[in-house]
């Protein structure tokens, strides 16, 4: 059921396990379902994370050497000499760009949206859930009974 998942089609994961369709709908009924799909989205969302990290560091690197020397600009000069023309490249250091500032914030943004994610969706286990329902049943039984008369009223 993995690969319902990860598809989100029940025709394409029907001809890729050999279970009818039927089946597959079945699956997402049973208790089960919510708890696997709320581990694989984390699973999904961590990997989502860690590539945003990776990115943010590689980033930062750049953006550090930028910051210190400036953002490298190549540039073609053609200098005379003896009436003719000479071609020179060469790479000089210029004042970042604004883009730059911003794609990184961007990814800093998105990288502590992911964080909130997953500690929102932390999955719960089973076991979390039937006590939960335990202390529910248990307020339940506990409380008061109300006595007392009530009279109809007629509109």
């Amino acid at each position: 059921m993995l690969s319902l998942l990860c598809l989100g089609d029940t025709k394409k994961v029907a001809e890729l396990t050999g279970l009818t369709e039927k089946q597959i709908r079945e699956y997402r009924d049973e208790p089960w379902w919510t708890e696997i799909q709320k581990k694989i989205m984390v699973e999904q969302n961590d990997g989502l994370l860690s590539k945003i990290n990776d990115t943010i560091e590689q980033a930062l690197a750049m953006l550090e050497d930028r910051i210190l020397n400036g953002d490298a600009k190549h540039i073609d000069e053609r200098i005379g000499k003896d009436g003719n023309l000479i071609s020179e490249e060469k790479t000089v250091r210029v004042q970042l760009k604004r883009a730059t500032y911003l794609n990184l914030h961007a990814l800093t943004h998105q990288r502590n949206l992911m964080r909130v994610i997953n500690r929102d969706t932390f999955p719960t286990t089973t076991e979390k859930r039937l006590d939960d329902l335990a202390e529910h049943f248990k307020k339940f039984t506990q409380s008061r009974e109300i006595e007392g008369t009530f009279t109809e009223v007629k509109s």
